[in-house]
């Protein structure tokens, strides 16, 4: 097994509180009549732009606006006032719901004094503490927020969100996947399995990896058969590697004057075969 596995043992985040209060930067907290919330209207709400969660399932946001319809909003949003604007930190879906229900306002909860930095922490505080957050999209918005500029290196983004430094490392390592086979994995959920997806981007060869992938799709192999089938894969590799050098050092040592016209012609067939299949192999990557 490797390293991948501590990802499934991660410990669980403390609250939101808790995380941010390494962060946090006496964001004040504005009330209207002595009260925390007010009625906002859903068209000036404007989505996070650092929200994790690119992708909405339809269904389940079905089902959250007939929870809504029939017991209420639970636990209102939070929205941070910037420059006259409403920008969502929390209840993307619920805003969502609410449309679908034909809502003109939802309550919510109004924070000033925001800035990018702290509306991308909040945003991947709350997105981690969602058990269907997918993992692509996590390291996606890890990597939006290095890009960003607001945080120094992984370490800074680390320490902010609560987790270790090896946490953020282990889940940008999967965006090394092919850029088709990613896509495809979020949009169709092709696999959510952390372990998994960890794995198949340890493979580096392009054409195995994507092989490796397709072989799971059709197949639906458990994490343990999958696990063995990839190891499998780069064993056979690192024995043709093996060969090949050995094969090499053979070669090196032959003394060609010594050979007969025909068998050099031969080698020469041969080697300008090899050639052709290393390069037809380097193109289809």
């Amino acid at each position: 097994m490797d390293f991948l596995m501590d990802l499934d043992d991660e410990p669980e985040n403390n609250t939101v509180d808790i995380l941010l209060k390494k962060t946090k930067k006496d964001t004040k907290l504005k009330t209207f009549n002595n009260k925390e919330f007010m009625d906002i209207e859903l068209n000036k709400l404007k989505d996070n732009p650092f929200q994790p969660r690119k992708s909405y399932d339809t269904e389940s946001i079905a089902e959250l606006a007939a929870s809504i319809k029939r017991d209420g909003i639970i636990q209102s949003i939070e929205v941070a006032k910037i420059d006259g604007s409403f920008i969502i930190i929390y209840g993307h879906r619920r805003v969502r719901a609410c449309r679908v229900l034909g809502h003109k306002t939802i309550k919510a909860k109004i924070t000033e004094n925001v800035d990018n930095q702290e509306l991308q922490v909040k945003s991947l505080i709350e997105n981690l503490q969602r058990e269907n957050m997918h993992p692509i999209e996590t390291a996606l918005a890890f990597q939006s927020a290095l890009n960003s500029g607001s945080f120094k290196n992984q370490s800074d983004l680390a320490f902010a969100i609560g987790k270790d430094r090896s946490y953020v490392s282990k889940l940008l390592n999967i965006l090394s996947l092919p850029k088709d086979i990613l896509d495809e994995i979020i949009q169709e959920n092709t696999i959510s399995d952390i372990v998994i997806i960890g794995k198949l981007a340890k493979v580096e060869n392009s054409a195995q990896c994507k092989e490796l992938y397709e072989w799971y799709k059709k197949e639906k192999p458990s994490r343990s058969e999958f696990l063995k089938r990839a190891e499998e894969g780069v064993h056979k590799k690192s024995t043709l590697n093996k060969t090949i050098e050995a094969k090499i050092k053979q070669i090196k040592k032959i003394k060609y004057n010594e050979l007969p016209k025909e068998k050099i012609e031969k080698i020469e067939k041969l080697m300008d075969s090899i050639v052709l299949l290393i390069e037809d192999e380097t193109t289809d990557e």
